[in-house]
């Protein structure tokens, strides 16, 4: 018993120097490609010490070499040896947290959550692609088949491609890269990616009322061309290959029309050149889309009002 309470009053004698903070380490922001190495002050000697990374244990070593960001800290500690057992009589302690800076890093573009990296994928222009980096706080120089887009004004780590549709040629290889400015520079990405952007649902819009009474309006039942940019000849969704059928509404067939790369029209006559009388038809058309490297075929079926 005697011998217990001795052991108990030398542990709080010896616990009379408390924890001290050390307050030599600084923060750092350092390059990845670089060997960064951290070292125990000289001035030690004789003490223990441990070093941790992120709270976790991590060496034991004098030096530690520095590859992630994150915090790192170091105990040292002096101790004594009482009955087969080491007692700490002394700590010191410090910390400080690292940011390392990528020199090398990939971009993606991502649509209806699937993600392409460094590759020629088909994109389709509705499913708005995004092209993005994970450098979230860093100024970004985005490029478009060699040529900085939007210098002074897109500059964030996503650019949307509706953003940059007047630089887009629909069917076109198109490629992207992206520089990054850190601590260690100008940094560019690894990868490059290559596209072609085209209107996957590039497709025409018919009316569901027709009134064919020579008032020189909506005298023909014809598509309309949806296009964002319709009103720009060049820029439009162009199709070829028209063919059209018009039923009435119990199912008779009325008339066929084949306006090969125009659009077709029909003014409201059967095939023997007279008028048919109001009520509800159905219309069938086939036509393709050539803004696709190879043609697509499509198909409408839908129902309309005829008035007179």
């Amino acid at each position: 018993m005697k011998k217990i309470i001795l052991i108990f009053i030398l542990i709080i004698d010896f616990k009379i120097l408390l924890s001290q903070e050390l307050n030599v380490y600084e923060d750092l922001v350092i390059c990845e490609n670089l060997d960064t190495n951290i070292n125990v002050p000289n001035n030690f000697d004789g003490y223990e010490f441990t070093w941790l990374f992120n709270g976790n244990t991590y060496s034991s070593d004098s030096s530690i070499q520095i590859n992630e960001s994150g915090n790192y800290s170091i105990i040292l500690y002096d101790s004594i040896f009482i009955d087969s057992t080491f007692i700490s009589i002394d700590s010191i302690f410090d910390s400080f947290d690292v940011i390392l800076e990528e020199e090398e890093f990939d971009f993606i573009v991502s649509f209806n959550n699937d993600l392409n990296i460094d590759s020629i994928v088909e994109i389709c222009i509705e499913n708005n692609p995004v092209l993005e980096t994970n450098q979230y706080d860093k100024v970004h120089f985005w490029y478009l088949d060699n040529n900085v887009i939007g210098e002074d004004t897109m500059t964030e780590n996503t650019i949307e491609i509706l953003n940059i549709l007047d630089l887009i040629d629909y069917n076109y290889l198109h490629e992207f890269y992206v520089e990054i400015e850190n601590s260690c520079g100008i940094i560019a990405s690894k990868n490059i990616v290559s596209s072609i952007f085209n209107e996957c649902n590039c497709s025409l819009n018919m009316p569901n009322i027709f009134t064919p009474n020579a008032d020189n309006f909506n005298n023909e039942f014809k598509p309309i061309n949806n296009h964002n940019s319709a009103e720009d000849f060049e820029k439009m969704c162009k199709s070829t290959d028209y063919s059209v059928e018009i039923f009435n509404q119990w199912g008779k067939h009325i008339i066929s029309l084949n306006s090969n790369n125009n659009f077709p029209s029909w003014n409201g006559e059967n095939t023997n050149g007279k008028e048919v009388p109001e009520g509800v038809y159905s219309y069938k058309i086939n036509y393709k889309i050539n803004r696709y490297t190879n043609s697509k075929k499509r198909e409408i079926i839908g129902f309309f009002h005829l008035y007179r």
